[in-house]
C-alpha cells in the first residue's frame, strides 16, 4: 500500500513538472491537424487582379464567421477553418458587384503535425463592374491543389461503407497504398503498422508502448480506438512535403470528431450479429455419429452487439456548441474444439483424469479443454465543446474515453496443442484523451494555432481462474498446457503522453510561410516479468500425474525487491522527449505552378538513467567484442540525444487546357522508435530482472503448485549474480528510423467528369533497426543457395559464449544489441 501511495505522489509531482516543462518550451509537442483551409483569387472581368476586396466565409451550421481581404496579387487565404461545411463565401468591393459562392465543403487538411497549404481549394472569383442592375455572377473555376499523396475519407464514405468490425481498418482500406487485415494491422507505404502516426482531434492515440498490430491505443484487445460514429472525417497522408508533418515513416492517420451546430441532432444505433446471420461452412463435413452423411454446418453460437447514442446542438446559438456520444460493445465467441482432430498420445479419458488430479490434489480448477471462449467488453465516450467568442478567437475542448477488456487464449486448441481455458488471460486497457485547441486570427495575413493534448493509457494483463504455475507436457507430437499464462503473473503498463503545439502562418506576396516547433514528453511505467509463476516442462502426461521430476524449469523474477502485486522496482520507468523545429514556404510562382520548400530539425532522446551492469562492462564486453562489433554499446547506456534533418520539396503543375494536374516531390521523414525498445533497455539491464533456466533433476526440484513460492537462486544454492536474465544494449550512435520518400501523381479530368489518376511512390529506408543476439558464438557455416542462412550447429543449436572462468554464462537469457541496419536498407514501391 505504501508503494501505491508513493507512486501516486510521484505521479502528481510528474504532472506538475510536465506541465511546467511544456510552458517553458512555449511551443508544442506531438499534435496533429484538426483543421482545413481555403484560398482563392479575386479578378475583374478584364482578368485583372483586385487587391483589398473583402472576403467573408460563413460556416453555415454554426454561423461561424471568418473575415479577410485580398492582397496585391488578388489572392486571399483562410487558415484554421473547421472541416466540412457547407461554407458560403461572399466577396465585395466598392464599385463592383457583390458575389456569393455557397455549398463549399472542405476536407480535413492535415495529417502528422499541423495544417498544410498542399490541400487548398483554390477558387477564382470574377467581379464585374456595377452598372445598374446586378448581372449574373460567374465563378471561373474550382480546383484542388495539393502536393504529396494522401487520401480523404469523408463522412459520407464513413456512413456508406460496409463494416463488420466497425473498426478503423475497414475504412483505411480505401487508401490504395495500404495493406490491412482482420487482426487490425494497417501497413502504409510498405512500412510496419507500428511506425504510423495516429491522432484523434490532434491527440496522440498511438499504442504508446508499441506492441499492438493496429498501432492504436487498446489495439491488443482488437477493439476500436474510438466509436466510428464519433468520427467526422479521416485523412491519411503518406508523403506530405510540408515539413509540419513528421514523426512517422509509414503514414499518418488523422481523425476529427463530430461537432455540434445550431441544429439539434441526435442518433441511436444498435448492431447485432450471431451465427444465424453468418454463412454456413463452405466445406461439407460428415455429421457426428452419422457416417456417410455430410452437411454444411453453421458456426458455433456467438454474439456480437454494439449500441450507442449521440447528440449535438447549441448551448448558446452561434457561439457555444456541444457534442456527446456513448457506446457499448460486447462480444462472446466460443471456440469449441473437436477432440477427434487431436493427434497427441493422450485420450479423452486421460485428459479428464488430468483435470481431476488438478482439482483434487492441487485444488486448482483448470477449466475446459473442449471450449475456450473469446470475449470482449468495451465502453466508449466522447464529449466536445466548440466556443466561438469572436471572429478572431475560436476554442475547441474535447475528451475521449475508451475502455476495452478482452478475455482470450494466446494459442487456440488444434491438432497438436491443447490448452485448458484457465490458461487464458484477461487484458483490460483504458485510455483517457483530452484536447484543447485555440485558433487566433491576428490580421488578414497572420494566424496562429495552439494545441494542448494529454493522453493516458493503462493496461493490466491478468490470469483467468486462480494463479497457478504454468505447465507444458509433451504428448507425442503434440503438447498439453495449463496454468496461468506465462505473461500474466506480473504485468502492468501505465503511460502519460503530453503534447503542446503552436504554429504561426503568415502570407507575404507570393509566399505562405509556416513556422513553429513541436515538442513531445511522455512518462512510462512498464512492469513485465515473464514466467513469474514459473514454467515446468514434463516428458509425458504420466510423469506429471505421478509426481515425477520435471525435465526443465524456467522463471524470471525481480533482483531489486519482492514485488507487491504488480508494483516492483524492476519495472521499466522512463521518460521520452522529442523537440522539432521547422519552417516551410509555399510559393505560388504562377497561377498554374507552385512549389513547397521546407526544412525540419528533430531531436529525440530517452533521458532516464539506466542501471549499469558492472560485470558486463568490466568483463563480458571484452570477451563478446572478440566475436561481434558492439558499436560502442555498454551496459547502462541509453539512446543518446541526436538531431536529424528532414529537408523536403514538392511541386504542383497544372495544364488547364488539358485538365491535367501533376504533383510530386521528395524528402526525408524521421519517425519514432517503439517505446517497448526503451522499456527493455530499462528492465533487461542485467541488474533489475533475473532468470533461471535449469534441469530440475540436477537440483532435486519437484513441481511446486504455489505460484508465489517458486524456486529462486538462493533456494537452489546459487548466486543471484549468476542469474542475470536477458541484457539489452543499444549502439552508441543509434539513430531513430528515417526514410527517403518520393512520389509523383498525374490527375486528368475527363469530359464525362471521370477523374483518371496515376500515382507512384518510392520509399528508401535510411535508418532501420535490427536486433542481434551477441550472447551466442557466431555461425560456423552457411546453408547452400538460394537463401544462404546461418547454420550454428546441427545438433544443439547456438552455443553461448563462455563469460566466466568456469566457462559459464550468467546471462541465462540473451544479450541483444540494438543498432541500425545500414547494410541491408530496404525499399518499397507502389
Amino acid at each position: 500500500m505504501s508503494e501505491k501511495r508513493t507512486f501516486k505522489t510521484y505521479k502528481s509531482f510528474s504532472w506538475g513538472v510536465c506541465l511546467l516543462a511544456c510552458f517553458i518550451f512555449n511551443h508544442s509537442l506531438f499534435a496533429q491537424e484538426t483543421n482545413s483551409q481555403l484560398s482563392g483569387k479575386i479578378i475583374t472581368g478584364k482578368d485583372e487582379t483586385l487587391a483589398g476586396a473583402t472576403v467573408i466565409a460563413i460556416h453555415e451550421p454554426t454561423k461561424n464567421i471568418f473575415n479577410t481581404q485580398s492582397r496585391g496579387d488578388g489572392y486571399f487565404h483562410f487558415f484554421n477553418l473547421k472541416p466540412g461545411g457547407p461554407y458560403t463565401i461572399t466577396v465585395s468591393y466598392t464599385g463592383y458587384e457583390t458575389i456569393k459562392k455557397g455549398n463549399i465543403f472542405l476536407n480535413l487538411n492535415s495529417t502528422d503535425h499541423f495544417i498544410s497549404l498542399s490541400d487548398n481549394e483554390t477558387i477564382n472569383f470574377i467581379l464585374k463592374e456595377q452598372i445598374g442592375d446586378l448581372n449574373e455572377v460567374t465563378v471561373r473555376s474550382v480546383s484542388i491543389n495539393k502536393t504529396g499523396i494522401n487520401t480523404d475519407i469523408t463522412n459520407q464514405q464513413l456512413l456508406s461503407l460496409p463494416s463488420i468490425s466497425r473498426n478503423l481498418q475497414d475504412y483505411i482500406r480505401l487508401v490504395p497504398q495500404s495493406k490491412v487485415n482482420g487482426d487490425g494491422m494497417i501497413s502504409l507505404a510498405g512500412q510496419s503498422s507500428r511506425f504510423n502516426a495516429f491522432f484523434i482531434d490532434g491527440a496522440n492515440n498511438n499504442d504508446i508502448l508499441g506492441l499492438s498490430q493496429s498501432g492504436s491505443n487498446g489495439g491488443q484487445t482488437a477493439s476500436p480506438p474510438i466509436s466510428m460514429d464519433a468520427i467526422e472525417e479521416i485523412k491519411v497522408l503518406l508523403a506530405p512535403y510540408n515539413v509540419e508533418y513528421g514523426n512517422f515513416t509509414g503514414g499518418s492517420i488523422n481523425a476529427i470528431t463530430r461537432s455540434g451546430s445550431n441544429e439539434i441532432k441526435a442518433s441511436a444505433w444498435y448492431y447485432f450479429r450471431n451465427e444465424q446471420l453468418a454463412g454456413r461452412s463452405p466445406v461439407l463435413i460428415e455429421e457426428t455419429g452419422s457416417p456417410g452423411i455430410f452437411e454444411r454446418p453453421r458456426l458455433s453460437h456467438f454474439v456480437n452487439q454494439t449500441g450507442g447514442i449521440r447528440a449535438g446542438g447549441p448551448i448558446i446559438k452561434n457561439k457555444l456548441f456541444y457534442f456527446i456520444l456513448a457506446e457499448k460493445q460486447s462480444e462472446v465467441r466460443p471456440q469449441p474444439f473437436n477432440f477427434s482432430e487431436y493427434r497427441g498420445a493422450a485420450s479423452l479419458q486421460q485428459l479428464n483424469a488430468l483435470a481431476d488430479v488438478l482439482r483434487n490434489k492441487y485444488q486448482y480448477e483448470p477449466g475446459s479443454f473442449l471450449e475456450n471462449t473469446d470475449e470482449l467488453n468495451a465502453n466508449r465516450c466522447v464529449v466536445k465543446l466548440d466556443w466561438n467568442p469572436s471572429a478572431s478567437n475560436k476554442f475547441t475542448l474535447s475528451y475521449r474515453y475508451n475502455f476495452a477488456e478482452r478475455t482470450a487464449t494466446g494459442n487456440p486448441n488444434g491438432s497438436t496443442l491443447i490448452n485448458f481455458s484457465n490458461g487464458n488471460f484477461t487484458f483490460p486497457t483504458t485510455t483517457h484523451s483530452f484536447s484543447l485547441e485555440w485558433k487566433k486570427y491576428f490580421t488578414h495575413d497572420v494566424s496562429n494555432r495552439f494545441l494542448f493534448t494529454i493522453t493516458q493509457e493503462s493496461e493490466d494483463k491478468k490470469w483467468t481462474g486462480s494463479p497457478f504455475p504454468r505447465v507444458a507436457i509433451t504428448d507425442g507430437i503434440a503438447s498439453i498446457g495449463f496454468g496461468s499464462g506465462p505473461g500474466t503473473g506480473l504485468s502492468l503498463f501505465k503511460a502519460t503522453d503530453v503534447t503542446l503545439s503552436d504554429i504561426v502562418k503568415f502570407v507575404k506576396h507570393k509566399h505562405t510561410f509556416t513556422a513553429g516547433t513541436d515538442v513531445n514528453f511522455s512518462k512510462l511505467n512498464d512492469a513485465q516479468i515473464g514466467n513469474y509463476f514459473g514454467l515446468y516442462q514434463f516428458r509425458n502426461l504420466n510423469d506429471f500425474i505421478n509426481g515425477a521430476v520435471p525435465t526443465r524449469f524456467q522463471r524470471s523474477f525481480s533482483l531489486l525487491d519482492d514485488p507487491q502485486g504488480d508494483y516492483t522496482l524492476a519495472a521499466g520507468k522512463f521518460k521520452t522527449f522529442h523537440a522539432g523545429f521547422f519552417i516551410n514556404d509555399d510559393i505560388y510562382l504562377k497561377n498554374n505552378f507552385s512549389i513547397n520548400i521546407g526544412l525540419r530539425l528533430d531531436n529525440n532522446s530517452l533521458p532516464t538513467r539506466i542501471y549499469e551492469d558492472h560485470f558486463f562492462n568490466d568483463s563480458a564486453i571484452n570477451l563478446i567484442s572478440k566475436y561481434y562489433d558492439l558499436e560502442g554499446a555498454r551496459a547502462g547506456q541509453t539512446i543518446r540525444p541526436h538531431w536529424q534533418l528532414s529537408p523536403r520539396i514538392g511541386f504542383t503543375y497544372k495544364i488547364p487546357a488539358e485538365n491535367i494536374v501533376i504533383r510530386g516531390g521528395g524528402g526525408i521523414f524521421t519517425g519514432h522508435i517503439l517505446n517497448v525498445w526503451g522499456s527493455v533497455l530499462h528492465q533487461r539491464n542485467g541488474v533489475s530482472i533475473g532468470s533461471i533456466d535449469i534441469n530440475p533433476q540436477q537440483y532435486g526440484v519437484k513441481f511446486n503448485p504455489d505460484p508465489y513460492h517458486q524456486p529462486t537462486p538462493q533456494s537452489l544454492g546459487s548466486n543471484p549474480a549468476n542469474a542475470k536474465g536477458e541484457l539489452d544494449l543499444v549502439a552508441k550512435h543509434f539513430k531513430y528510423p528515417a526514410v527517403f520518400r518520393s512520389s509523383v501523381t498525374v490527375n486528368k479530368k475527363m469530359k464525362s467528369n471521370w477523374l483518371l489518376s496515376v500515382e507512384g511512390i518510392v520509399t528508401k529506408n535510411i535508418y532501420e533497426t535490427k536486433y542481434t543476439n551477441v550472447n551466442i558464438l557466431p555461425a560456423v557455416k552457411q546453408s547452400a543457395l538460394p537463401d544462404v542462412r546461418n547454420v550454428y550447429s546441427l545438433n544443439n543449436g547456438p552455443a553461448q559464449i563462455p563469460l566466466t572462468a568456469s566457462g559459464g554464462n550468467p546471462y541465462s537469457g540473451q544479450v541483444f544489441l540494438m543498432s541500425n541496419n545500414d547494410n541491408q536498407k530496404g525499399s518499397s514501391y507502389s
